[in-house]
């Protein structure tokens, strides 16, 4: 009897032992696991890209025309920022003021505010007197930094968006 009762226990154990999930049963979990967070992560960047265009071409369909007071033309206006520094920016405003051209350049970090001439040729507006040959171009709706080596809007990192004109 005790030893009918010993081996009962023995087999009991065993199969107490057994009902949990095995080795590879918990590596094969861990890596299903690990490949889903994997998979997140790059939808999350996947939908930050979606929204950050739909947001881009939301500014763009908001307004296609110029907007006109006193005689001044607002062209456009964006804010131009470093890929690594959003928070410091400046905007960017391109006025036609009785067929003459001018920026209006306003800094986040201070109160300047810098005012170039430009002459305009097709869809290129040229800062008068630049040393390097800067220029802006208004492609789309979008505004391309640009200089005597052409554009360097993306090259050197910078992150232009249009604003909405009021």
């Amino acid at each position: 009897m005790k030893k009918n009762l010993f081996i009962c226990l023995i087999l009991c154990s065993f199969a107490a032992f057994s009902c949990g999930p095995s080795r590879d049963e918990f590596n094969r979990i861990s890596a299903e696991n690990a490949q889903l967070k994997e998979d997140n992560l790059a939808l999350k960047a996947a939908l930050e890209q979606c929204e950050w265009e739909l947001d881009k071409y939301k500014r763009y369909t908001i307004r296609e025309e110029p907007i006109v007071t006193n005689g001044k033309e607002v062209v456009g206006k964006w804010k131009v920022a470093l890929s690594f520094s959003l928070d410091k920016y400046y905007t960017v405003e391109i006025i036609n003021e009785k067929g003459k051209y001018h920026s209006k350049l306003e800094f986040s970090d201070s109160d300047k505010v810098k005012i170039e001439q430009l002459k305009k040729d097709g869809d290129k507006f040229f800062v008068v007197g630049s040393k390097s040959k800067d220029y802006y171009r208004i492609i789309n709706g979008d505004l391309h930094l640009c200089d005597k080596d052409g554009d360097f809007t993306k090259g050197a990192g910078y992150v232009v968006t249009r604003m909405n004109l009021k």
